[in-house]
C-alpha cells in the first residue's frame, strides 16, 4: 500500500492525497463540533426490510453486494444514499485509540444521478472484536457468503475478465442493515476509498463501540480475505465529529 501511488498515474492520490482513509480515531482528541456545522444524518426506512436484499458479486477481485430491494436509505444533507455494496477487512482498517478491531464491515452507500450513475459516496463502518457472546446474527451469513464468493472466484478465474461483475449467490443482510440503522453514535470524517485509486470525497461514519465475532467466523473470514487492511493515514487537520443519527420510530 505504501507504493500504490507509484504504480500508475491514476493512483497518484494514494500517496499525494491529503484526505485519505482509513484513519485512527483518537477519542481523547475529538473536537466539540457545533451540531449545526455537521451535516445531518437521517434514515428513511422501507415499510419492511426484505429477507434477502443483497446479492453477492465479484468485481475486479473484490467482494461487493448489490442492492436488490427493500434496503433502507440514508439521508445526508438532504440527499438520499442507497446500498451499493459491502466489504470486509481483517483486521479492521480504522483503529480506535491506536487499536485494531479483529474485523471491519464497511457498508457502502451511493447517491446516484438521473441516469443511475454514482455521484457521491458514504461508508458506514462496523468494528468487530472476537467475542462469540456478543456476535450479532448477521455475522455468520455474511462470513459464509464471503467464503462462497471467494470459492466461486477460484473456479472462474480463467473465464472472467478482471472488471466484469460476476454473480456468485445471495446473502441475507436484513439484520446487518438493521444494526447499521440503529447504531446510536458514529465517528464522522471526510476521507477516501481505501484501495486504488484512493479517490477522495468519501464521507465515512465509523460506529462507536464494537460488536462481537466468534472465533470460527473470524478464522473463516481471515482464511479467504487474508490481511487486507490499508495502514491508517495522517489526519492532516481534518475534524472527526461524533454524530447521532435520526431514526424514525
Amino acid at each position: 500500500p505504501s507504493h500504490w501511488g507509484e504504480l500508475a498515474k491514476a493512483y497518484k492520490t494514494c500517496s499525494a492525497g491529503e484526505r485519505q482513509s482509513p484513519i485512527n480515531v483518537a477519542t481523547a482528541a475529538l473536537k466539540a463540533v457545533p451540531s449545526v456545522s455537521v451535516p445531518p444524518l437521517e434514515w428513511q426506512l422501507p415499510v419492511q426490510l426484505t429477507a434477502n436484499p443483497g446479492a453477492l458479486w465479484l468485481q475486479g477481485g473484490t467482494l461487493v453486494m448489490k442492492h436488490m430491494s427493500g434496503a433502507p436509505i440514508v439521508i445526508v444533507s438532504g440527499e438520499p444514499y442507497g446500498l451499493a455494496g459491502v466489504s470486509v477487512h481483517t483486521p479492521s482498517e480504522h483503529t480506535i485509540d491506536g487499536v485494531h478491531a479483529d474485523a471491519e464491515v464497511q457498508v457502502r452507500l451511493a447517491h446516484t444521478d438521473a441516469k443511475g450513475g454514482p455521484t457521491s459516496h458514504v461508508v458506514m463502518s462496523l468494528l468487530l472484536h472476537m467475542d462469540a457472546s456478543l456476535e450479532p446474527p448477521w455475522v455468520s451469513p455474511l462470513a459464509k457468503g464471503v467464503a462462497l464468493a471467494h470459492g466461486k472466484k477460484v473456479v472462474q478465474v480463467g473465464g472472467v475478465k478482471p472488471n466484469t461483475p460476476t454473480a456468485v449467490g445471495a446473502v441475507d443482510v436484513k439484520d446487518l442493515l438493521e444494526e447499521v440503522v440503529h447504531m446510536e453514535k458514529w465517528y464522522r470524517y471526510e476521507g477516501s476509498w481505501t484501495a486504488p485509486p484512493c479517490t477522495e470525497g468519501v464521507t465515512w461514519y465509523v460506529g462507536q463501540g464494537s460488536r462481537g465475532i466468534s472465533g470460527p467466523n473470524l478464522d473463516l473470514l481471515a482464511s479467504v480475505e487474508g490481511r487486507n487492511d490499508r495502514p491508517t493515514q495522517h489526519l492532516n487537520g481534518r475534524t472527526i465529529s461524533l454524530v447521532v443519527p435520526r431514526v424514525p420510530n
